[in-house]
Parts: C-alpha cells; structure tokens; sequence
C-alpha cells in the first residue's frame, strides 16, 4: 500500500451523488502485467506522476482494451486495500488475474483548449455531453476529453495504446481512420503512437502527444487540412 488516495463519483440509488474515495494499492495492481511484476518501481513512478499531474485520473483494469466493470453494479473495478474491487459496490474480483488476462490502464478526462469560436465551440455548446463536457476557465474554454490508456505488456518498449470514446469523436465529427486523422483500429479510436515512439512514462505521453493530437483533431473540425492540422506534431 501507498499513500495515494483516489476517488469517484457515483450516484446512488435514489439519485443522489455520491464519493467514495480509497487508497491505491499499488501492490495488487503489480500482479496483472509482466512489467510491472519485474520493475515494481516503475509502477510506483507512473502512478506517482498521475496523480500529481491527473489527479482524478483512476488505475483500473482491463480486459482487449475494454475497462473491467464488475458484475453486479457494473461500475470501474479498481484497486483497493483487499485488491480489484468495485468501486461502487465493494465487490471483490472472482479469479485467477494472468489468467483473465487483465492488464493495467488509466481512464479520466484530458483538458484540452479550443478556439475561443468557430465550428467546434458552437457544435460542443449546443450538443452538450456530460461525457466529454466543455469548460470554462480564466476566459479560455476546455474540453475534457474522455481517454483510456492501456499499457502493453512490455512497456516502456512499446507505447501505452490511446482509446479516445468514439461517442466524443463523431460528436465533434471525426469518423473513421487512418493517416490523415492518425487514428487507428476497426473502429479508429486508437491513437497512432507506433512509428514515432520514445520510452517515456505516460504522463509525459499525455502532456507532449495526446493533448497536441486533440488540438489536431480540433482544427480539422474547424476546417484546416490534415496534413496543415498534424504538421507541428
């Protein structure tokens, strides 16, 4: 155990919301990837700097890229004091971990700026979405961006694997995949990271990539052409 606490919010029952909060137990979360059983402290650092720099940011599970919901509540399996459990109803994971083939991710909001105006703004303030809401601060507008990132089993060699919602993406109607969107997968919600990778921890993957590629992202919105939109990154 470690002295990062986290947190989340839920709505309970009769619809009142609701926090409940736990200590991140780092130890449990170590047993579900190769990596992370050899260099523990390279766990440790990767969720140190999370939760500096994301603090609302959850470690959970995943099973193919999908986060691990427990069975009774279907809320985020994550890791408290006795292990995996629910985070909403105390549920205990059922099984053998390498064996259900689970690997170690982070799901949470990025806040990226957009345009003071223009065709994103107007399209994100009139179809608002609790799922990827749109911010005020300090006279500049930010969306958080909805974002699961999934670590590969031998990491840091190869990149974390980005999943934007697709929910978000065709709300600000970015469809499909390829060079010109750098999105890549059946539904083309994964973050292209393979051809231009350096080993860095995920934080600096989140800061430096992730939020330069919803910036690109947002300027094909406006109009701006792939290949002008991608050309600083």
């Amino acid at each position: 155990m470690n002295g990062m606490r986290q947190e989340k919010r839920l709505v309970t029952p009769d619809g009142s919301p609701n926090v409940v909060s736990w200590l991140l137990n780092l130890e449990a979360a170590s047993r579900l990837q190769r990596w992370s059983q050899e260099n523990p402290l390279l766990l440790q650092t990767e969720a140190t700097e999370m939760s500096q720099h994301f603090p609302s940011w959850l470690l959970i599970a995943v099973r193919e890229g999908k986060p691990l919901r427990c069975n009774k509540c279907d809320e985020l399996m994550v890791y408290k004091a006795r292990g995996l459990t629910c985070a909403g109803c105390d549920r205990d994971f059922k099984g053998n971990l390498r064996q259900a083939k689970l690997s170690v991710a982070w799901i949470g909001h990025l806040p990226v700026p957009v345009p003071t105006n223009g065709l994103l703004l107007k399209r994100l303030g009139t179809n608002p979405d609790s799922i990827a809401p749109l911010v005020k601060a300090n006279g500049q507008s930010y969306l958080l961006v909805p974002l699961l990132a999934c670590y590969p089993e031998n990491w840091p060699q190869l990149p974390p694997l980005i999943h934007y919602d697709r929910g978000f993406l065709n709300r600000i109607g970015i469809e499909g995949a390829g060079h010109s969107t750098h999105l890549v997968g059946a539904d083309g919600t994964t973050m292209c990271l393979y051809t231009s990778w350096r080993a860095v921890t995920l934080r600096v993957v989140l800061q430096q990539r992730v939020v330069n590629h919803v910036v690109s992202l947002c300027k094909m919105v406006e109009g701006v052409p792939s290949n002008e939109a991608f050309l600083a990154h």
